[in-house]
């Protein structure tokens, strides 16, 4: 998806290869949710499966949450969690390349399903699909039909397989719309509803239940030559610049830019070298000392982005941020009360870009393939402003009560029966007979 800017392959001699690496997951689904735990090797019958929409992450290493009452397969939790019923690990990352390999599994082993995600996957009227680009309000709610029925043809003959294979489940019919999720599966989205709204055209089995997140500053040392760097001038809080794991195109020309525009607008920044290659201060279009240099940036090596955003904004001030739009970095900027400006390279990330800039807290996204000195120096002067900050700092306040682990449980919960009955069959058409599962949604 990082090399192709979404979804679809951009080498037809691509294809191959990716359906051989899908199949391999695919086949992998079963035997992780009825295998004894790969760690502590206890024997393991599920009684409901959380999973993503396109849940593939589970091959060997399916987290299983234990529960005194029940058990669970949370099909792309990454730890484990025991004595209670843990969901911090949703916040891992997906890739978006299998279809509902869950739902097939889910209908084998008759357990109910509840799917969560970290963005929405639901039709709806008020935003396009994430993986669409859609532009035309007309064609919003269409647009996850579109990007489903596209996935679906790519991997129908997979998914069959591994039905009649694997599953001894009849195959489900090219074209027959049930290869999607039932519309009566719960789904929970991670996201804060202050920043984007639960649609009002989304029914009672969805829930928005807030962001998650893993608080790793209390283990976190930072460098002296950071917290040295931060002391020079605490008057002025610098600007965050970072893109994560995410292959650069040209580094150097990145750099550059960034470099000059934070000279420009007179700001300092911290620019985290991430797995893209940012960093390098030599050859630069600037006419500055080595030492003018260093007081300008400070190049990052790795940091928790809740001791970076959020502590370090009480103690110093990271003011500002400019990064790629994952979810988790939004998110964490967003708590720490951070206008944002988004440069989105593919994925949802364009998706957050855009509602950043809905609520005023940050400048239009900038694609990676127009960052441009020019746009990089408005969108820092954009979150000069103080009506910005104001705006962030009111959503930040907003946020402060939410727990997303929490509304997630609580989700799970709500549609979850205590009691499953022993006599409980498969529906001759649906999941388990879903609606029965979860209290008629």
């Amino acid at each position: 998806m990082v090399k192709n800017k979404g979804f679809l392959p951009s080498d037809p001699l691509e294809i191959p290869t990716q359906r051989n690496q899908i199949k391999k997951i695919v086949f992998s689904l079963y035997q992780a949710c009825v295998q004894p735990d790969p760690i502590s090797k206890i024997s393991f019958k599920l009684d409901a499966i959380i999973a993503n929409p396109p849940a593939y992450d589970v091959l060997s290493t399916v987290g299983r949450s234990f529960h005194p009452r029940r058990q669970i397969a949370v099909v792309f939790s990454k730890h484990h969690c025991e004595d209670n019923i843990c969901l911090k690990e949703i916040v891992s990352n997906t890739r978006l390349d299998l279809h509902t390999g869950h739902m097939h599994v889910a209908e084998a082993l008759k357990v109910p399903i509840h799917i969560f995600f970290t963005m929405p996957w639901t039709p709806t009227s008020e935003f396009p699909h994430p993986l669409s680009r859609i532009k035309q309000p007309i064609g919003y709610r269409i647009s996850y039909q579109i990007v489903d029925a596209m996935i679906w043809l790519g991997i129908r003959d997979i998914i069959n397989d591994f039905r009649k294979k694997e599953l001894k489940l009849r195959p489900v019919t090219y074209l027959k719309g049930s290869y999607s999720s039932p519309h009566d599966v719960p789904y929970g989205y991670l996201w804060s509803p202050h920043l984007v709204p639960k649609p009002k055209d989304w029914g009672p089995n969805i829930d928005v239940v807030g962001f998650c997140f893993l608080d790793l500053a209390s283990n976190y040392v930072p460098p002296e030559s950071l917290v040295q760097w931060l002391d020079r001038d605490k008057e002025k809080k610098p600007v965050y610049i970072g893109f994560g794991s995410l292959p650069l195109p040209e580094p150097k020309k990145m750099m550059n830019v960034i470099v000059q525009a934070l000279h420009k607008t007179g700001q300092r920044g911290i620019v985290n070298k991430g797995w893209g290659g940012l960093g390098d201060l030599e050859g630069l279009d600037l006419d500055l000392s080595k030492g003018q240099l260093e007081d300008l940036v400070y190049v990052l090596d790795n940091c928790p982005h809740d001791w970076l955003f959020l502590r370090c904004s009480a103690v110093h001030g990271i003011d500002n941020k400019v990064h790629h739009g994952g979810a988790g970095t939004t998110a964490a900027g967003l708590r720490a009360a951070c206008p944002t400006t988004i440069v989105p390279f593919f994925g949802d990330q364009p998706f957050w870009g855009e509602q950043v800039h809905v609520r005023g807290i940050g400048p239009p996204p900038i694609p990676v393939d127009e960052f441009k000195l020019e746009k990089l120096v408005n969108a820092i002067y954009f979150m000069l402003d103080t009506e910005v900050k104001n705006r962030a700092s009111a959503l930040a306040a907003a946020m402060k009560n939410e727990d997303g682990v929490a509304g997630a449980v609580n989700a799970f919960h709500k549609h979850f029966s205590l009691k499953k009955p022993k006599d409980e069959v498969a529906a001759p058409s649906g999941l388990c007979s879903l609606r029965g599962c979860f209290g008629g949604h």
